[in-house]
């Protein structure tokens, strides 16, 4: 863990992701008691090499979601289960680390998001200047880099729920592997072609999308953005299911691997596929195309 910690702090924030997976295995291969004091071990000894506050970030960040997939493996909970309990984990423990943070700086989170975002886009400026680019073409790029910025910053509840969502799954699936690869009888996570939301979710989405109207005659929340995040985290749950039908079908048809990952790559890279393949998996919540048994 505290390698992993390190290798983040230091290198590429990314690898934080493996942070937990120790904590994991301790924790079925022992008890989850001694995932805790994994955590809490890794945390100080991580606040001693580098600093305080990222050991605590990692402790809470991490280090708790961790211990939630350690006992919730260990107890051999259903893997939806297991998956919405750690999404759950990493959302709220990531929501108290923005929490630390503001307190810290005394600076609003999203605020800080902006600086970042407005600096790296100084530097793409005098780079684009440095390229001789006439002002009409930098004025163009610089509304473009803004509209961009303010995208991201509005949909940052989105995008927080998002990364929570794959960092579940992610330690999930490794510390499965890893399990499995120390011979332990661990369930196998239910394959991603036959990913498919709850029977109700259309029924749940339109509640959600009258609650976002009425938001609109409240003044209590900012209605745009608050559709804005629903818009786009709908998107993402029907794009979802919708790439595990085109998966499922694929591998109905025996298509060759490679194509496979060819088509995958294409849709990312293509946004109108993407509305489609979205539509898709509406369609498929709707009318059950695979044929798949309820959720």
């Amino acid at each position: 863990m505290v390698v992993f910690g390190l290798i983040g702090f230091f290198t590429f924030p990314i690898i934080n992701v493996l942070y937990p997976i120790p904590a994991i295995v301790l924790g079925y291969r022992q008890d989850v008691k001694y995932s805790v004091l994994a955590v809490i071990a890794s945390g100080i000894l991580i606040g001693i090499l580098t600093n305080i506050l990222t050991g605590v970030f990692l402790l809470i960040g991490y280090g708790a979601l961790g211990i939630v997939l350690a006992y919730m493996i260990s107890k051999k909970y259903k893997p939806y289960k297991i998956l919405l309990a750690g999404t759950v984990t990493s959302l709220v423990s990531t929501l108290i680390v923005i929490y630390v943070i503001q307190i810290v700086t005394g600076v609003q989170f999203v605020e800080q998001l902006n600086n970042l975002f407005t600096e790296s886009l100084d530097i793409q400026i005098k780079f684009m200047e440095s390229m001789g680019l006439s002002n009409y073409e930098l004025s163009t790029m610089k509304e473009m880099f803004n509209n961009t910025i303010k995208l991201i910053l509005t949909l940052v509840p989105t995008l927080i729920i998002i990364t929570a969502v794959f960092t579940s799954y992610i330690c999930y699936w490794i510390s499965l592997a890893v399990l499995k690869r120390m011979r332990y009888n661990v369930p196998s996570i239910p394959k991603f072609k036959n990913f498919r939301l709850p029977n109700n979710i259309i029924f749940g989405v339109a509640i959600i999308f009258l609650a976002t109207f009425m938001l609109k005659y409240i003044n209590l929340v900012d209605y745009g953005t608050v559709f804005s995040n629903v818009v786009v985290l709908t998107f993402f749950i029907f794009f979802m299911q919708g790439m595990a039908v085109i998966s499922f079908f694929m591998d109905k048809v025996n298509m060759n691997r490679v194509i496979k990952v060819i088509l995958v790559v294409f849709v990312l890279l293509y946004s109108p596929l993407m509305i489609l393949i979205s539509l898709m998996g509406l369609t498929d919540s709707i009318f059950n195309l695979r044929k798949l048994g309820n959720v």
